[in-house]
């Protein structure tokens, strides 16, 4: 074969339109697309949804394929055929350590698809994955963007039952809205826990009063 034909053999896609190197990004097997790329594979190449390596990658919640991509220069908010970053994909699908990696990197937040108006944040909720929801909380996600039938995020989650997500999603009060400070995921303190820490902060002091500091006198 010449080098033409193995370029275009390395290439060739699946009735869906997925090339080789695809399947590489999905299992984040980077021997594997060095290889692939040696015999001439393309990097941009996109199957028959537009999706293209970056993608596919988030698909398969393979940082390293994400990481890899992008240092050869690939753009992290590129599209799908329905407008979709690979954001999007890693949240409707609940990859979460891919979807930490992107909203880390930069990836936009708050972008929404064509076809629904959905954000990452509401392919999360709407699917019920609930890592990702407080990843891209954490991460400053606006929980109040609405979709193209003027439904947020917590709507959807209430449509679909998950309540437990309802409830990470609803608002924040009028001192962090006022500030437009970024609000955390706050463990709740409960009385017994309150006891606790008074009871271990108690023996530490009178520990070191008794014992640590007639030592040192």
């Amino acid at each position: 074969m010449s080098d033409e034909e193995i370029k275009d053999w390395v290439n060739e896609g699946t009735d869906e339109g997925l090339a080789a190197i695809h399947f590489g990004a999905f299992k984040g097997s980077i021997e594997m697309i060095e290889l692939l790329e040696s015999y001439g594979a393309d990097i941009h190449v996109k199957n028959n949804q537009g999706l293209n390596v970056m993608h596919i990658g988030a698909q398969g919640d393979q940082p390293v394929s994400l990481a890899y991509f992008m240092k050869k220069g690939m753009d992290i908010h590129e599209l799908d055929n329905k407008g979709s970053t690979p954001l999007h994909w890693a949240a409707f699908l609940g990859m979460e350590s891919a979807a930490a990696y992107l909203a880390s990197w930069g990836s936009d937040l708050n972008k929404k698809d064509t076809e629904s108006g959905f954000t990452p944040l509401h392919f999360a909720a709407a699917n019920g994955n609930s890592k990702v929801v407080k990843r891209l909380l954490l991460k400053g996600a606006d929980r109040h963007v609405k979709d193209n039938e003027g439904k947020t995020a917590k709507d959807l989650a209430e449509e679909h039952e998950y309540y437990r997500i309802r409830k990470l999603l609803e608002g924040r009060n009028w001192f962090v809205e006022c500030f437009n400070i970024k609000q955390g995921l706050q463990r709740k303190r409960t009385r017994y826990s309150l006891a606790l820490f008074i009871v271990l902060f108690l023996l530490s002091f009178f520990g070191n009063f008794f014992f640590v500091l007639p030592c040192n006198l």
